[in-house]
């Protein structure tokens, strides 16, 4: 499937991979690769990572910044990350 379809199963709870299979969730997980890029919490709210290179992002990757930025959308909320996240 198109990348940019992948958020919309994550925020539909819907396991989903893309073509190349770089990006993918399980409907609770969202990953670009191995790295988790957002999650979802105890009250369904969808948390995005903020690995990019704006504002309190940390930046990993050109490709994991686009992923990030596809899901933004999807996001319930979008948080500040460290090196270790």
């Amino acid at each position: 499937m198109k990348e940019s379809l992948v958020p919309r199963f994550w925020h539909s709870n819907t396991s989903a991979k893309s073509n190349t299979g770089s990006y993918h969730t399980n409907g609770v997980d969202l990953y670009s690769g191995k790295k988790l890029i957002g999650t979802t919490n105890g009250y369904g709210q969808k948390i995005l990572y903020n690995y990019t290179k704006s504002s309190g992002g940390t930046f990993l990757s050109a490709l994991i910044s686009r992923h990030v930025n596809l899901a933004r959308f999807y996001a319930d909320d979008i948080v500040r990350t460290n090196n270790d996240t």
